[in-house]
């Protein structure tokens, strides 16, 4: 493990594509990529709201991955997410204004909510996880800090849960 896996980078600012650049390029996050790799990023699109609110990834920090990403040659980019149960996954997408970032970097998005699922073994016994999700060689995730009805606060690993069906 390098030193750079072992740092929390911060910025601060208002604009979060150029901010988002920026860290992913101080992190040096193109270097871990293996050449040819398949890249997803996953956002937290948890439900139909505009990013300004809060509770899901703003557009413009995909924008930015996907800029970083594709400048340092990575082509193979994907967005996949599920919105919570009750929701529309196309419909959260929206809202928050992703269509046009997808459009303009030519990136497919996969609603997972949609996905096979594939029973895996964990440590925890047996779960089901959407195979999109199984099968990128290099996942991204693109989680929002704030408060949680059930688990106080919410980051990275919560924003997993998007990958494993709904049931």
């Amino acid at each position: 493990m390098t030193d750079s896996m072992n740092r929390i980078y911060e910025i601060f600012g208002t604009d979060p594509h150029a901010m988002t650049m920026a860290l992913m390029d101080a992190a040096d996050v193109a270097s871990r990529i293996p050449e040819d790799a398949s890249v997803a990023l996953k956002p937290n699109l948890v439900l139909a709201s505009h990013p300004d609110n809060g509770a899901v990834t703003h557009a413009e920090v995909v924008s930015g991955c996907l800029e970083y990403l594709q400048a340092h040659g990575i082509q193979n980019i994907s967005v996949m997410e599920s919105a919570w149960v009750g929701d529309r996954t196309l419909r959260a997408l929206q809202t928050a204004g992703y269509e046009p970032v997808l459009q303009r970097y030519g990136v497919p998005f996969y609603d997972l909510k949609k996905d096979e699922a594939v029973e895996v073994d964990t440590p925890f016994g047996k779960m089901e996880v959407c195979r999109r999700a199984l099968e990128t060689d290099y996942l991204i995730d693109l989680p929002v800090l704030k408060g949680h009805c059930q688990t106080v606060m919410t980051c990275a690993i919560k924003n997993l849960k998007g990958c494993i069906p709904d049931r």
